[in-house]
């Protein structure tokens, strides 16, 4: 009682703002803009003014009037959809960077690998070459966390029980984490099978946990409090909830919450935590990767993200996985030879990419391999056609220009039913997946790999016992 309005004011404006509005409605004209404010319980909302003097029968102003509309709601929605454009802008540029740095370590590594075969170990060279190599495996570690994050990242898909993977990992996770903090489960029994890489639902809880630990060691102001909460329960997400949450999708979805009492964040931090590179750790404590690993994983599953945080009072990250209604299929088991890894079969290389093609074809024929080199998926159909060559195994490229790698096995394999493929690639072909013409079951190798890689791949491919009815 007795106070001016301006007790409410959210401290979002400088005085230039409220000049501007006096100087106009003072001079007997309409003021309009949005005013941030504060509610009695300091909760900042958004308003639509307008704001206009009323006057006297002789034009003075004797008072002011004001037309308010509350857009919270509205402003929120807009931030989301603001900060979703954003992701994919920067999940865009990351799996380009990702898919041709690859291609790039893949010749890197591999002439690193060849090189350490023709030294020996009391050479100088031997040693430079092994430091080069373990560099070349770290590089290759952060452009996968990229291409999770741009969602090109390969998975295959299974059905599982989330609850299953949660408790397979309990091991590992309480290795990460010190004695001195507490893991505790809470999860839901008889929960539905969901349809997921089981390796990144364990990438997810993984950072996630990492994350929960970090936040709880640098926060000093209570030490007597450190405890990791994950929790799982069936949701089943309305109309009222995307509404309020753009990105989500309506139906049952299983949420794996992961609470901590950390140091939390305040909101510019939490706005910005999915960015790849952000972070708030010191230099070398962590590359800013985790939590963009996390966002992309999830995304590109068509599930939901949500953080709750606030500084000193811990923060709870909610991942929400759609269900299915399929059930798990038996597992196929496949035998092949690891000891001997070389061989005479003719294999067509399909690969756009100069370094990569040549590395892969002098390491095979080092191997015995007979070697049929294609820059493109029509090269790789005019040889074929033309050549009339009897191949026992394709390797090709996902994605290449003109033609790409499933329209070319289609077209092969109706010319040589009985030829084996393998894709390659940096990262996976969104477009192929979801239509069906890359399926879930294929031969594939994920770039950068090495030559040990390739080898036991071809070995696996040719020498499986393939069950009735399996396809390549």
């Amino acid at each position: 009682m007795g106070k001016k309005p301006n007790i409410l004011k959210s401290g979002k404006h400088d005085e230039a703002f409220f000049k501007d509005l006096w100087d106009t409605i003072t001079v007997g004209k309409k003021w309009k803009n949005i005013i941030i404010n504060k509610r009695k319980n300091d909760e900042i909302y958004y308003e639509r003014a307008a704001i206009f003097p009323i006057k006297d029968g002789n034009g003075k102003n004797i008072n002011y009037a004001a037309i308010l509309r509350d857009i919270t709601i509205e402003k929120k929605l807009e931030a989301q959809l603001q900060q979703v454009q954003k992701m994919e802008a920067i999940g865009t540029l990351s799996g380009g960077i990702a898919h041709d740095f690859n291609n790039l370590l893949t010749v890197i590594n591999g002439h690193a690998e060849i090189a350490l075969l023709h030294t020996n170990k009391e050479m100088r060279a031997h040693s430079d070459l092994l430091s080069i190599l373990k560099a070349g495996k770290r590089a290759e570690k952060l452009t996968n966390q990229l291409l999770a994050f741009s969602r090109k990242q390969i998975h295959e898909l299974k059905i599982i029980e989330m609850n299953t993977v949660i408790q397979d990992l309990d091991k590992m996770l309480r290795r990460l984490i010190p004695a001195d903090i507490q893991i505790e489960y809470k999860l839901s029994n008889e929960l539905p099978y969901i349809e997921a890489d089981p390796g990144q639902i364990e990438q997810i809880l993984i950072n996630l946990v990492i994350n929960a630990r970090d936040a709880i060691n640098e926060n000093i102001s209570r030490k007597a409090e450190k405890q990791i909460l994950i929790q799982t329960d069936l949701q089943d997400l309305d109309d009222l909830f995307i509404g309020k949450n753009s990105g989500s999708q309506t139906g049952p979805h299983i949420c794996m919450r992961v609470r901590d009492t950390g140091k939390g964040m305040d909101e510019e931090v939490k706005s910005r935590i999915f960015e790849p590179f952000f972070t708030t750790k010191a230099v070398g404590k962590g590359t800013g990767l985790g939590l963009a690993t996390v966002y992309g994983i999830v995304k590109q599953n068509n599930g939901y993200i949500q953080v709750e945080s606030s500084p000193e009072k811990g923060t709870e990250f909610s991942v929400y996985w759609p269900v299915t209604n399929r059930i798990p299929a038996p597992e196929l088991v496949h035998k092949f030879k690891k000891d001997n890894l070389s061989g005479t079969e003719q294999i067509l290389l399909v690969e756009d990419d100069d370094g990569v093609r040549s590395f892969s074809a002098d390491a095979l024929k080092n191997f015995g391999y007979i070697i049929i080199e294609a820059q493109s998926g029509q090269n790789a159909l005019k040889l074929v056609e033309d050549g009339n060559l009897a191949i026992d195994l394709l390797i090709t490229d996902i994605i290449m220009p003109g033609m790409n790698g499933a329209e070319l096995v289609e077209k092969i394999q109706k010319k040589i039913p009985q030829c084996k493929v393998l894709f390659v690639s940096g990262y996976t072909y969104d477009h192929l997946m979801e239509n069906g013409a890359l399926k879930s079951r294929i031969n594939f190798l994920q770039k950068p790999y090495s030559i040990q890689n390739l080898l036991e791949m071809i070995r696996k491919i040719i020498d499986t016992e393939q069950s009735s009815g399996k396809k390549n």
